[in-house]
């Protein structure tokens, strides 16, 4: 019972070495570089928010592969003394494919701004965008527009009256 246990181990430990070996650099966007004992891994990060993000970082969709793998301790006989940790391999492909082993999660995450930059997600939103002025083509007044047109209007109307009013006095005096 002993052997299979330890060849158990063994199987899921070179398993697990080639996914838990990651160092800080190689984690893909959206995953903090985690290390428990001489395991070291890309644990994905989940956020609402960019209120849940450190300083410098924002929270936007990134879809990234991930998998469970197994951390086995050092000195561990039995299979109940590893551990299960949830693995960031890379971003998703197109059409959100990843590897047979790892599935793909569609979550927001903490990203550095750069990263983000870089990828174009910070982008100004439509919502942000400012409005594109009104066409003035009909001759109709706008609530809240310009009224510069109705100034002219108003003082020509009065012009001409005070010049018909004008030529009235001559012809009478």
């Amino acid at each position: 019972m002993r052997a299979h246990v330890a060849m158990l181990v063994a199987v899921v430990s070179s398993a697990w070495a080639s996914t838990a070996s990651a160092q800080p650099d190689d984690c893909p966007p959206g995953s903090i570089p985690k290390s428990e004992g001489s395991a070291q891994w890309c644990e994905p990060s989940v956020c609402d928010s960019d209120a849940q993000c450190r300083a410098g970082e924002v929270c936007k969709p990134m879809p990234l592969c991930v998998q469970i793998g197994t951390i086995v301790p050092a000195g561990a006989t039995t299979a109940r003394a590893t551990g299960e940790r949830l693995v960031a391999t890379h971003r998703c492909g197109a059409d959100k494919r990843c590897p047979d082993t790892t599935t793909c999660s569609e979550k927001s995450r903490c990203i550095s701004r750069a990263q983000a930059d870089k990828m174009g997600l910070l982008a100004p939103s439509a919502s942000t965008a400012s409005p594109e002025p009104a066409k003035k083509s009909c001759g109709c007044r706008v609530p809240g527009g310009s009224s510069e047109g109705s100034i002219g209007i108003v003082l020509a109307l009065a012009g001409g009256s005070l010049a018909i009013q004008m030529r009235r006095r001559r012809r009478a005096g």
